[in-house]
């Protein structure tokens, strides 16, 4: 225990050790015997803070703002269900066929994308190469032109 460390339990605890951690009590205790000037100083100080703030009276608030602070606190949701043919047949129908279709228009819209498309005019070719959608000679280029 250095005199710097027992200074920073005096700011931190205040002055009396009893609420000091326990870890420090004895090296704290063997210090506080035979305090020097610095140490004396610190205490005196939190002696002083600790004799204000015990004075200071915990105020409470006055019983129409307590009611109010209670009335506009978030209450815990509270949760319904309906018990009935909706929940118990038909939620679970409809979010499965919605997957399914789901799945089922991915399927067809990824078949009608990356389908080898049908070139039309020699332009075509050098933009479905530009994009990167298939890898497209350009073979109406005659050599020599």
């Amino acid at each position: 225990m250095t005199e710097d460390r027992l200074i920073e339990l005096i700011d931190a605890f205040g002055a009396d050790p009893s609420v000091w951690p326990v870890t420090d009590a004895e090296a704290a205790a063997a210090m506080l015997a035979t305090p020097s000037a610095r140490v004396q100083a610190a205490l005196d100080k939190a002696a002083m803070l600790d004799a204000g703030l015990a004075e200071l009276v915990a105020l409470a608030p006055p019983s129409h703002l307590h009611a109010a602070i209670l009335d506009n606190a978030p209450k815990p949701k509270v949760e319904t269900r309906r018990v009935g043919w909706l929940n118990g047949v038909l939620r679970p129908a409809w979010s499965t066929g919605a997957a399914f279709a789901s799945l089922l228009v991915g399927f067809f819209m990824g078949t009608t994308v990356f389908a080898e498309p049908t070139v039309s005019e020699p332009g075509e070719s050098a933009v479905y190469a530009a994009l990167g959608l298939e890898a497209y000679g350009f073979d109406f280029i005659e050599e020599g032109e």
